[in-house]
C-alpha cells in the first residue's frame, strides 16, 4: 500500500490532499483534514520525496530524498550507448531496468547497422525520420521518470548532444558506473569498454550483438550494486561518501584539498597539473573542470595516469566560454609550458576563410569573445563588452590586423586547423568572413553590428 500511495502522489503532478488519499487507500469516509494528514503522514512521510506543501497538498519532489533511499527502491536503469569509431556519433541506445532484476525497457537505432553486426537484422529496422523521432521521444520520456546509470560522465555529453536537451545533465539525477567501480577499488582505462568490466559478472565473453551487449552491461551493473551492498553501500549518500574517502586518501599531502576540487565549476575549461617543482605534468581542455580534475585521482589503470596521480602537487584551472576557446587555450599553454605528459592527438586539416572573425560566448554574460583570423598572421583572441560601444582604439586594431602588411613571422598553422575543424563540426556557425572587397570602415561597422547581436541574444 505504501508504494501505491507514493506512486499516486508522483503521478498527480498538481498535488493531492490527505483527505483524498485517506478515502482512496484507507477507505475512510469524509475524514477530518487533521486526522487524514496524520494518517497519511505516518505512512508516506518516511519517503522524503513526498512533501506536504503550504496548500495542504502532497507533491512528489524528485530532487529530494533519493540520496538516502536504498538503490533497490530507486527507479534505476542502465543506458547503453554504441557510438561510431570516433566516439562522437551514437548509433544505438538501449535502456534496461535494474530492479528487481535486469529487464529490457526500450531501445532505438539511430543509424542502420552494418549487415555484419551479429544478431541484428538491418532490414527489420525502420530508420525513417518519423520512426526515429518517435522512439527518441519515448526514450526521453522513460528516462525522465528514472535514474539512469551511465558508463562514464562522457556518455552524458554524447547523449545530450544527440537529444539536444539536458535530460541527463543534472548529476543528481544520474549514477556513474565509474563511481561504482571507484567505490569497489576496480580500475579500468579511460576508454574502458565491456571487455574491461565483463569479469565482474564472471563472464569474460563480450557478445557481438549490441542488444546483447546492453543486456550484459545491465547484468554487470546489477552485480556491481550487489557487491556494494556487501560493503554496506546501499544509497547514493553512502556511495558518495565511499568515493570521497578513497579520493581523499589519494590527494593527502598535496597542496590542495578535495573541497577545493569540489568548488571548481562544472563547466568547460583548461587545467594544468603541476609537480612539486611547479613544472606542468599535464595540460588539458575539458568539458567539466570539476569532473575532469577529480578523475585524475580515481583511475590508475596505466602508468601515465598513476604518475599524474602520484606526482601532482598543485593545479591551475581556467574556465572557458566555448569549445573553441578551450582548444586554442590548451594548444597555447602546451606550446608554452611543454608538459611532460601529453595526449595523443590526430591532426585534421579543414578549409578556413583567409580572413574572418568568430564571435563566441564568454564566461561573463555581458562579454563576447572574438577570434580574429588572417593568413600569415597569428590568431588573436579579444573579449569585448556587449553593452559598451567599441572604442576608436578597436577601430585602429581591426584596420591594422586585417589591412596592413602581415607579420614577418609565420602564423601557427595548427591554430588555423583547430578553427577550421571547429567550423566543419558546426556547419550552422557563421563567422564574419572578410572578402578582399570589404573596406576597413565597412568591416568596423559590421563588427559592431555583430557585437550588438550578442546583446540581443
Amino acid at each position: 500500500m505504501v508504494d501505491s500511495i507514493i506512486e499516486y502522489v508522483r503521478i498527480e503532478k498538481t498535488g493531492v490532499s490527505s483527505v483524498e488519499l485517506a478515502e482512496r487507500f484507507l477507505k475512510f469516509k469524509k475524514p477530518p483534514v487533521k486526522f487524514a494528514e496524520a494518517a497519511i503522514s505516518g505512512i508516506i512521510a518516511g519517503d522524503k520525496r513526498c512533501v506536504l506543501n503550504p496548500d495542504g497538498l502532497w507533491v512528489f519532489d524528485e530532487s529530494r530524498g533519493d540520496a538516502e533511499i536504498t538503490f533497490d527502491k530507486l527507479p534505476l536503469c542502465i543506458v547503453y550507448m554504441l557510438a561510431d569509431s570516433q566516439g562522437d556519433t551514437l548509433n544505438y541506445i538501449a535502456v534496461w531496468d535494474l530492479f528487481p532484476y535486469p529487464q529490457f525497457c526500450c531501445d532505438v537505432w539511430l543509424h542502420k547497422p552494418l549487415s555484419a553486426v551479429a544478431g541484428v537484422d538491418p532490414s527489420g529496422i525502420d530508420l525513417t525520420a518519423d520512426s526515429i523521432e518517435t522512439r527518441l521521444v519515448q526514450v526521453v520520456s522513460i528516462l525522465s521518470e528514472k535514474i539512469p546509470v551511465l558508463f562514464s560522465y562522457d556518455d552524458t555529453y554524447r547523449f545530450n548532444a544527440q537529444f539536444e536537451n539536458d535530460v541527463l545533465t543534472d548529476k543528481n539525477r544520474i549514477l556513474l558506473f565509474d563511481d561504482l567501480l571507484h567505490a569497489l577499488s576496480i580500475d579500468i582505462p579511460d576508454n574502458g569498454s565491456l571487455s574491461h568490466i565483463s569479469g565482474i559478472s564472471g563472464n569474460t565473453h563480450v557478445p557481438d550483438s549490441p542488444p546483447e551487449q546492453a543486456k550484459q552491461f545491465a547484468s554487470i551493473v546489477s552485480d556491481a550494486l550487489k557487491m556494494l551492498k556487501e560493503k554496506n553501500i546501499n544509497t547514493r549518500n553512502e556511495l558518495d561518501h565511499a568515493v570521497m574517502l578513497t579520493t581523499e586518501k589519494i590527494i593527502a599531502g598535496k597542496h590542495f584539498s578535495l573541497q577545493e576540487i569540489n568548488s571548481l565549476p562544472q563547466a568547460p575549461g583548461v587545467y594544468g597539473l603541476k609537480d612539486y617543482t611547479g613544472k606542468y605534468l599535464f595540460i588539458s581542455k575539458c568539458k567539466d573542470l570539476h569532473q575532469s580534475i577529480t578523475s585524475h585521482f580515481r583511475k590508475f589503470s596505466d602508468s601515465s595516469k598513476k604518475r599524474i596521480a602520484v606526482e601532482t602537487v598543485s593545479f591551475d584551472a581556467h574556465r572557458c566560454g566555448s569549445e573553441l576557446e578551450c582548444e586554442l587555450f590548451e594548444h597555447r599553454l602546451i606550446h608554452k609550458h611543454n608538459p611532460s605528459i601529453r595526449r595523443n592527438t590526430t591532426r585534421k586539416v579543414s578549409e578556413i576563410p583567409e580572413k574572418c572573425i568568430l564571435f563566441l560566448p564568454h564566461t561573463q554574460r555581458s562579454m563576447v569573445l572574438t577570434i580574429w583570423v588572417s593568413a600569415k598572421r597569428n590568431v588573436v583572441m579579444k573579449a569585448f563588452s556587449c553593452v559598451a560601444e567599441p572604442s576608436a582604439v578597436i577601430d585602429a586594431e581591426l584596420n591594422n590586423y586585417f589591412y596592413t602588411q602581415p607579420d614577418s613571422d609565420p602564423s601557427d598553422p595548427f591554430e588555423r586547423e583547430l578553427i577550421g575543424n571547429f567550423l566543419e563540426r558546426n556547419p550552422d556557425f557563421h563567422p564574419l568572413i572578410i572578402p578582399s572587397s570589404l573596406n576597413a570602415s565597412d568591416l568596423i561597422h559590421e563588427f559592431k553590428e555583430r557585437i550588438k547581436k550578442f546583446t540581443e541574444n
